[in-house]
């Protein structure tokens, strides 16, 4: 995955992330509606931005 991210931020979210994308399968991602995505940066343990969660 490849968009900015540090590496550490992956690590620590890797199995959040594994869970939300369907255990990383292509063929199930490519079939997400851009809302699933929106709803996915809402999250938590999925969020990026400083703004998004606390004390990052």
């Amino acid at each position: 995955m490849q968009c900015g991210l540090s590496f550490s931020l992956m690590l620590d979210r890797r199995e959040a992330m594994r869970i939300v994308l369907d255990q990383y399968d292509y063929r199930k991602i490519a079939k997400y509606k851009q809302n699933y995505f929106d709803r996915l940066m809402q999250t938590a343990s999925l969020a990026v931005y400083g703004w998004a969660k606390p004390g990052l």
